[in-house]
C-alpha cells in the first residue's frame, strides 16, 4: 500500500522581497528551522521519491529529508503554485513539497479538510492499488520560535 505525504513549504520571507519572480522566495529562519523538524519526523519512513515544486521554499522544505534518506529533490512544474496536480498514481511511497492552493485542492477533491495545510504541515495519504485514499492523517506546522 503506498503513502503520499503533502508538505506544504515552511514558513518564507514576504513575498515581493526578492523582485517579481516569487519561485526565488527563500524559507526564513523559521522556515529552516521548520524544514529540518520535518526532516526528523520523517527521516525513518519509508520514503522511494522525494518532489516539489520549482519554489525555492519548497526544495529547501524538503531538501533536509532528502538528504538524510540519501534522495535527489525531483523538482517538477506540476507542483508548482497555481497549478493544480491530481493524485499521484504510484507504487512507490512519495513525498511532494506544494503550496498552500493547490494541496488544499487536491484534499477538497478527495473529500478531506482542505482548511487544514498551515506552513509546513504534513498530510499522510495512505492509498490503495488503486490510488483510492484508504487512511489520512494531519500534522500541524511545526512550532518554532
Amino acid at each position: 500500500m503506498p503513502t503520499l505525504w503533502l508538505i506544504r513549504h515552511a514558513k518564507a520571507g514576504q513575498r515581493g522581497e526578492h523582485g517579481h519572480n516569487d519561485l526565488e522566495r527563500p524559507l526564513s529562519r523559521k522556515g529552516k528551522a521548520q524544514a529540518d523538524i520535518i526532516a526528523d519526523l520523517l527521516a525513518a519512513e519509508p520514503i522511494d521519491q522525494v518532489c516539489s515544486s520549482e519554489a525555492i521554499r519548497c526544495i529547501d522544505t524538503v531538501k533536509p529529508l532528502a538528504q538524510r534518506l540519501g534522495l535527489e529533490v525531483e523538482v517538477d512544474a506540476l507542483y508548482t503554485e497555481g497549478s493544480f496536480f491530481p493524485l499521484p498514481i504510484k507504487s512507490q511511497n512519495l513525498v511532494i513539497s506544494a503550496h498552500g492552493d493547490n494541496i488544499p485542492s487536491l484534499l477538497g477533491k478527495l473529500g478531506l479538510d482542505p482548511w487544514k495545510c498551515s506552513k509546513g504541515s504534513i498530510w499522510r495519504l495512505d492509498l490503495d492499488a488503486e490510488g483510492k485514499v484508504v487512511a489520512s492523517a494531519y500534522t500541524d506546522g511545526p512550532e518554532v520560535e
